[in-house]
Order: C-alpha cells, then sequence, then structure tokens
C-alpha cells in the first residue's frame, strides 16, 4: 500500500522543486532578509527535496497490462493460424450460375424482354442524336444571351461616361456664359475709366492753360509798376545783340512740342556768361549755352513748348547773364496756335532754328 496517494506525490514533487528553484534565486542574486540567506535557503530547497526523493522509493509499481489477452498475435510473438474453408472453381461457378439463374426468374427477365431493352436502346441513341443539334442550339443561344447581358452592361456604362460628359459640358457652358458677362462688364468699366481720364486730362489742360493766361496777365500789369515804384532795383537790360526777340510757330499739331533756338552775339568787350534761364510756366522747357562766350562769340537759348491743349498761346523765357560783373536781364517770347490734328501723340519734335 503506497504511503501517500499519487496526487499528493505529485503535489509535493511540485513543492520541493519551487523550494529548490527559490533557494537557487537567493543564492544566485544573493539576497539576504535577516537570517534568511542564499545558502540557507538553497540548503532547505535540497533537503526537501531529497527527502521527497526517498519517499517516492516506497510508492508502489503498477501492474503492466497483459496486451495478449486482446491481441493474441502478441503470444510468444507469433500470430496463431486461421483455418480456411477451401471451395473448388466447379462449385462456385454452379453456385453463381444458380443464384443469377434465380434472380433473372423473379425478375421475369426473359429473352423477348432483352431484345425489347436492346432496341429501346437503339432508339435511346438515334433521338439522342436528333436532341445533338438542340443541345448545340441551346449551348448558343445561353452564349448570346452571355453576350447581350455583357453588351447591356457596357451600354449602361457608356450611358453613365455620356452623362457625366454631358453634365461636364454644360457647366463649361455655365462658367464661359460667366466669363464673357464679366468680360462684357469689365469691358464697360474700362471704357467708363477711359472717358474719366479723358476728361480728367482735359480738365487739368484746361486749368494749365487758364492758370498760365492768368500769370501772364499778372505779369504784364505788375512789370510798368515795378519799375516805376523801384526804378533803381530792376535788373539792368543785356547789351548784348540778339537776333531775334520774338518768334511766331504758327499753328502746330497738339502733342507734339516745338523748340526754337534765340541765338545771340556778343558785342562787347568782354567774356560773358548766362547764368539762368527761367520759363514763364511748366509747359515750357529751357536749354542754354553754359560755357563762358567770349567776345565776337554766339550763344543760344533754346525754348521748347510742349503743345499739351489745344489752344492759342504766347510764352516767354526770362535769361540773365553776367555782363560787366553785373546782372542783366533779356526777356525772349514766342506764340502761335495748338491744332487738333487727330494725330496720334509721338516723340518727333518740331524744331525750327532762327
Amino acid at each position: 500500500m503506497a504511503v501517500l496517494s499519487k496526487k499528493a506525490m505529485n503535489f509535493a514533487y511540485g513543492m520541493g522543486a519551487a523550494v529548490v528553484i527559490i533557494g537557487a534565486l537567493f543564492k544566485i542574486t544573493h539576497l539576504e532578509f535577516g537570517f534568511i540567506t542564499g545558502n540557507l535557503m538553497l540548503t532547505i530547497g535540497l533537503v526537501v527535496e531529497a527527502g521527497i526523493f526517498a519517499l517516492s522509493a516506497f510508492e508502489p509499481v503498477e501492474n503492466d497490462l497483459d496486451w495478449t489477452l486482446v491481441y493474441p498475435e502478441l503470444a510468444n510473438g507469433e500470430a496463431k493460424a486461421k483455418t480456411k474453408k477451401t471451395e473448388t472453381p466447379s462449385d462456385a461457378q454452379g453456385l453463381l450460375s444458380q443464384k443469377l439463374d434465380a434472380m433473372l426468374k423473379e425478375a421475369k427477365i426473359d429473352g423477348e424482354l432483352m431484345a425489347s431493352l436492346g432496341n429501346s436502346i437503339k432508339n435511346f441513341e438515334g433521338a439522342a442524336k436528333s436532341i445533338s443539334p438542340t443541345v448545340d442550339a441551346m449551348a448558343g443561344q445561353k452564349k448570346y444571351a452571355e453576350e447581350m447581358s455583357t453588351a447591356a452592361a457596357q451600354m449602361e456604362a457608356l450611358n453613365g461616361l455620356y452623362k457625366v460628359q454631358l453634365e461636364s459640358a454644360d457647366r463649361n457652358a455655365q462658367a464661359n456664359k460667366e466669363i464673357a458677362e464679366n468680360a462684357a462688364k469689365l469691358k464697360e468699366q474700362m471704357q467708363s475709366i477711359k472717358l474719366s481720364i479723358v476728361a480728367l486730362f482735359l480738365a487739368s489742360a484746361s486749368f494749365a492753360q487758364v492758370k498760365d493766361a492768368k500769370i501772364e496777365t499778372a505779369k504784364a500789369t505788375q512789370a510798368p509798376v515795378d519799375a516805376t515804384v523801384t526804378p533803381a532795383a530792376a535788373p539792368k537790360q543785356s547789351a548784348i545783340k540778339w537776333d531775334k526777340e520774338i518768334h511766331d510757330f504758327g499753328d502746330i499739331p497738339k502733342g507734339v512740342p516745338a523748340t526754337y533756338e534765340f541765338t545771340f552775339t556778343n558785342n562787347t568787350k568782354e567774356t560773358i556768361l548766362i547764368t539762368n534761364v527761367k520759363p514763364a510756366c511748366g509747359c515750357t522747357a529751357a536749354n542754354y549755352t553754359k560755357t563762358p562766350i567770349k567776345p565776337g562769340e554766339k550763344g543760344m537759348v533754346a525754348a521748347t513748348f510742349n503743345a499739351a491743349s489745344v489752344a492759342p498761346f504766347q510764352k516767354s523765357v526770362t535769361v540773365m547773364t553776367n555782363e560787366g560783373g553785373v546782372e542783366n536781364v533779356k526777356t525772349l517770347s514766342f506764340k502761335g496756335k495748338v491744332i487738333d490734328t487727330a494725330a496720334p501723340a509721338t516723340d518727333k519734335k518740331v524744331e525750327i532754328k532762327s
């Protein structure tokens, strides 16, 4: 009789192995909890395992099963011979024929029935041959139906694609319509802006013309007053001889600047210098000889009128020279009429020399 049951022995084996593993863990990692050290735990685990193995020595050995009772062939390693019933071929053939005759008799199968069966098979063969074209036709019809189904699916997909393209074309047409409307609105706005710019330009030109006329009038009215009030302070008139002091441009086209050069000869016995030239308004630009002019030599003052406004004009430039160490003044004037020739403005200048 066993000291412990098999279940208790398995429990003891497992717990003993666990104690040994814990003792080995304490030993390897050098863990210590007071008096509990790795050596103590390993010793306890090994003692417990030794006790369990000693206890297993008293466990009884189970009896082996006798498989020869189930498989007799295993007895002494040899199989027992089986006895067979011997039959002669003639007996077997006679028995088979008797059984077959009995079966045919019971089924009432005779020669006529067999002949009828042969005829039926031949008729079935002919019917099968006649059905063959029908079968082929049915197969062709099935294939045709499948192809028609495929074509229908493709047509449906094509209709969907056509619908998408039609919607896209509608959207493009709507966008083009909006673009055309916006272009028309932009054209109207640009036309309005153009008209506004033309009106502003004409107003500015008219204002400048009126302003220039007022300035000329003011100078014409103030000059005698200044001469009478302070005759001693007025600049001395130049003694040099000018070839021409007044020039008439006549009719000049609008937008084409006109230039005239006033020339003079130094009749004095000293070298003179043009110190400054002042146009009467911003519509006139001036250029002059900037080098010293010796006695007997010539100098020039070029006046350029921009001809921006259609109207008669009369302008002047004031020339200052240092004759004899004293500042001398000479006023040169030009006039004309700006006409509208409907020709585009260019950088070409009307240049007239004396």
